[in-house]
């Protein structure tokens, strides 16, 4: 009986995780399709409320995630790639 609770236990927590992290990748995409619309991380962060560190720590992630990188960034300048290009339309749908 409780080999079965805590396959149920697991399994709750596994949907939770899920969703989590589903949520998580989805703030992701509203928060690149930002950076694009804006030009900058800087100016999206200030529109989305949320710090720069934050900004950059989601496209990070969003990036490594797809495997594929979506912006080019140096300190001065920040372009889309054609990847990240091609992306944009999808994640501009969800919003």
């Amino acid at each position: 009986m409780r080999s079965i609770a805590n396959k149920v236990s697991f399994l709750q927590i596994s949907i939770h995780i899920a969703e989590y992290l589903s949520m998580d990748k989805l703030q992701a995409m509203q928060v690149f399709a930002r950076v694009v619309e804006t030009g900058a991380l800087t100016r999206a962060a200030d529109s989305l409320h949320l710090p720069k560190a934050t900004v950059t720590t989601l496209i990070q992630q969003l990036e490594a995630q797809l495997g594929v990188k979506l912006l080019n960034r140096t300190t001065r300048r920040m372009s889309v790639t054609a990847d990240g290009a091609a992306y944009y339309p999808r994640c501009v749908s969800l919003s």
